[in-house]
Order: structure tokens, then C-alpha cells, then sequence
């Protein structure tokens, strides 16, 4: 059962209009393709989890094309956790037939998809990260051919993040609960907004160790923000199927799916 129909079938109460409205949220028209790019102030804070988890749920969600992209070097990339465990390598030859494509079918040929229904496109180069130019010859215009385009950055660096941002409608920058990182994710935020580009701040309980009051002050952050709690079923040698998740953990992807959305879509406006 997909996250959001696992959560809306949970729900009682005043729970289940939250959960309604996050669902249209979700499902909500975009009037042209819309990239949706994840990055994080340091390794290990959940950013190819969360990515993969909201790819997945876009997907089976949304009525249009989703394609899932992985420009980092990591094993558990966006991809893995979006259900994609199989090869969604691109070769040079395979990219300039995706860059000439003239229909969605020719656009997607070849790629691998998720149970979800995501499209794979693996970027990873096996001897190191893949530069930035790599994401302008594996997807760039055809990206027009997807209605969301959902990218794995792994670490932004002084040297990567103009890249992100100039193949980004919004960007979802990830932190764990540690003070330091969510400053730190603060103040990334507020160079890719000032660049004109929608920001979500994602904080995610890697340990299950957060602070007394997080939750508050998550709410507070002067951008949009999106606690994801602890969850021990993502920490497993396979995908996480959505029925395993916790209740909770479902409901903040919703809430990160819709917002990112909601940022990127017409008329996004970074509103508390």
C-alpha cells in the first residue's frame, strides 16, 4: 500500500483532513516541469533517504512522469530508497538519445522504474562523484518530458552548490537534529533563496536521540520545515517498503512532498 494511502486509511479524527488536504497537495498540478533537487550540509543525515521517499510517494501519487536522478557516488542513493535496487545506468549514447527525444516515450527508454512507478537515471560515476556538467547531459531539456524531476546532490560544497541551484526549481536541504547542522542548513538556505530558488529545510532524527522541544523549534526555522522522526525500518539492507514505516514517518514525507510541491509549483511562495 502506497504512504499515502497507508496514513489516509490510519487517520482518525482531525488527522484525516490534515492528511486529505496533504494528499491533494501531493497530487496538485504543475503548470511546466518542476526539479526538485536534495542537498545536505554533511554526510549521514538521511538526504538520500528522504529524497528516494518522496520520489516514491510523488510517483505513485501523481498521474504524470516522476524520474528519480542520482548525480552522488553513494551506494544508498535517492534511487536505492525510492524502491530502485536494480542498474539505471546511462551511457553517453543512451543521454544523447534522451536529449533528442521529441515524445515521453523516447524520453524514457531504456530507464529503469520503481514499483512505485518512478523513473531511474543513475549520473554516479564509479570512480568519484559526478560533476555538475554531468546532470545537464544526462537530463537537461529532456527533463521537460517529466512532470517532477527528483535529484540526489549528496553534500553541497562551495564548488557544487551553484550547480544545484541552476538545475533546481526547489531545493530541500537536509540536516539531522544536531544544532550546529540546522544552522548550518539555515544559512544554506538562505544562499540558495537569496538566488531566487525555493527553499525546504528537512530536519531528520537520524538517532532517535533529539532534544526536548525539537519539534518547536523546527517550526520556528524562518523557512519551511519538515521534521522526519527516527524510524528503524529505513535502517535495513533492503528498501523500506511503505508498509513498514511508522505512521509518523509516512505523514512527514507527505509533508515534505506537499511542501516541496506547493514551493516549486506556480506562484510558489515561501510563506510560515
Amino acid at each position: 500500500m502506497p504512504v499515502a494511502d497507508r496514513v489516509l486509511v490510519s487517520a482518525r479524527g482531525r488527522w484525516l483532513d490534515e492528511l486529505t488536504a496533504l494528499d491533494g497537495a501531493v497530487r496538485a498540478p504543475l503548470a511546466l516541469s518542476t526539479r526538485v533537487g536534495f542537498t545536505a550540509v554533511t554526510g549521514g543525515v538521511g538526504c538520500s533517504t528522504v529524497g528516494g521517499l518522496v520520489a516514491s510517494t510523488c510517483a505513485a501519487r501523481r498521474s504524470q512522469r516522476v524520474l528519480a536522478v542520482n548525480a552522488t557516488s553513494s551506494e544508498g542513493s535517492l534511487l536505492w530508497h525510492a524502491g530502485c535496487v536494480g542498474t539505471a545506468t546511462s551511457t553517453p549514447e543512451h543521454d544523447e538519445q534522451r536529449l533528442a527525444a521529441r515524445t515521453g516515450a523516447e524520453a524514457v527508454a531504456g530507464l529503469a522504474r520503481t514499483g512505485s512507478g518512478a523513473y531511474c537515471l543513475d549520473l554516479a560515476d564509479p570512480d568519484g562523484t559526478p560533476p555538475p556538467a554531468r546532470w545537464w547531459q544526462g537530463v537537461g531539456a529532456a527533463g521537460r518530458f517529466f512532470d517532477l524531476v527528483v535529484t540526489d546532490w549528496g553534500v553541497a560544497t562551495p564548488t557544487t552548490v551553484d550547480a544545484i541551484v541552476a538545475a533546481s526549481t526547489v531545493v530541500a536541504v537536509v540536516t539531522d537534529t544536531d544544532r550546529g547542522g540546522v544552522q548550518a542548513a539555515v544559512d544554506l538556505a538562505a544562499w540558495i533563496r537569496a538566488h531566487d530558488v525555493q527553499v525546504v529545510v528537512a530536519v531528520v532524527d537520524v538517532t532517535g536521540r533529539r532534544p526536548a522541544g525539537f519539534d518547536r523549534l523546527v517550526q520556528a526555522l524562518p523557512f519551511p520545515g519538515v521534521l522526519v522522526g527516527h524510524d528503524r525500518a529505513l535502517r535495513t539492507s533492503q528498501p523500506a517498503p511503505a508498509r513498514r514505516l511508522r505512521a509518523g514517518t509516512s505523514l512527514a514525507v507527505l509533508r515534505l512532498a506537499a511542501a516541496l510541491i506547493g514551493a516549486g509549483g506556480p506562484g510558489g511562495e515561501q510563506t510560515r
